[in-house]
């Protein structure tokens, strides 16, 4: 296919993916409370409970599209890949979400999940690095590639307490993370990358504040584990580093109070307030209250900002390749 054959076949698979969330999740949040399946909205005065594993919708929408791919002349080996993991991360997630599972059990399950990727990979192992050029891993490659997707997987689940912030995030990286795959040619993961931001963008209107609808463990761990993949299979790796780097630093964070569950001090007036600098959002409330949603506008701006630094690297290494 040509350019703009390959952006036309695009926008309509991701309206379509759009849409099948769009419709599906009425009945979805329908059912999810008919069940039971609520849980707690943390930082409101009141004890809100709100349906979770909205996610199952995102899994539809993009499911729906990664199958119409085939229609396309695609690599389908390289979509396939990054279907199966996406999907057995969703199946982890809706485990956890339902069981409640330890957070050793998860990791553990997030690596099985990388060693599937590794198994059924058979792109390259090289990556190209800033002022060292192309660069071949080798063996490095395969347990660097289990351990970046089972990293990015729980990375992305524990960046979630506020209303909108991991569907947010998850759209502004996935459509950053496509334009790169789109300028390095690697259009299997541009295609992945742009039907998961566009069914992230469809529940987003669900879950901002104040949600209607969190998307739950499932969605949490079939974002990280679908980014990851797209930019291990669509050689993407450096700007994917760029991109995930606000990821990168909640989990660090995260890390110095062992990974405790932190939520931040909910005041009279509704606003939020920090204590101590225990994730990368708490940094913006740092004994300086503010509203959730202004929160969640900070930190959907700072990961935008990485997107475009992360396309502009793209745009300039491929530029210089060139000259």
């Amino acid at each position: 296919m040509d350019t703009f054959m390959i952006l036309v076949s695009l926008c309509a698979l991701c309206i379509m993916s759009f849409l099948i969330v769009s419709l599906s999740l009425p009945p979805l949040v329908s059912k999810l409370s008919q069940v039971g399946r609520f849980r707690q909205d943390l930082h409101k005065k009141e004890t809100t409970m709100v349906p979770s594993s909205g996610g199952l919708s995102v899994l539809l929408g993009f499911c729906m599209g990664i199958m119409l791919t085939s229609l396309l002349g695609l690599d389908q080996k390289v979509l396939l890949v990054v279907y199966l993991v996406t999907l057995l991360a969703a199946i982890v997630g809706t485990v956890d979400d339902f069981l409640n599972l330890s957070k050793t059990t998860m990791i553990l399950l997030t690596l099985l999940i990388g060693f599937t990727f590794v198994i059924h990979y058979q792109g390259s192992t090289a990556v190209v690095l800033p002022f060292l050029g192309k660069m071949d891993l080798g063996l490095w490659f395969w347990p660097l590639s289990m351990l970046g997707i089972a990293f990015l997987g729980n990375a992305v689940n524990i960046y979630s307490p506020l209303n909108g912030l991991e569907a947010g995030l998850g759209f502004i990286t996935c459509f950053g993370l496509s334009v790169c795959a789109l300028i390095y040619g690697s259009f299997e993961s541009a295609y992945a990358l742009s039907l998961m931001g566009a069914s992230l963008l469809a529940i987003l209107r669900w879950d901002r504040y104040p949600s209607r609808v969190f998307i739950g463990n499932v969605g949490a761990y079939m974002i990280g584990t679908l980014m990851a993949s797209s930019i291990i299979a669509g050689n993407i790796k450096v700007a994917g580093f760029i991109s995930c780097i606000p990821y990168t630093a909640n989990f660090f964070l995260r890390a110095t109070d062992k990974f405790r569950k932190y939520t931040a001090t909910v005041l009279e007036d509704g606003l939020i307030v920090a204590d101590a600098p225990k994730t990368l959002w708490s940094m913006f409330i740092l004994h300086k209250p503010k509203s959730e949603r202004t929160v969640v506008y900070y930190c959907w701006i700072v990961q935008a900002l990485f997107s475009v630094a992360a396309i502009a690297y793209s745009f300039t290494e491929m530029v210089t390749r060139f000259d």
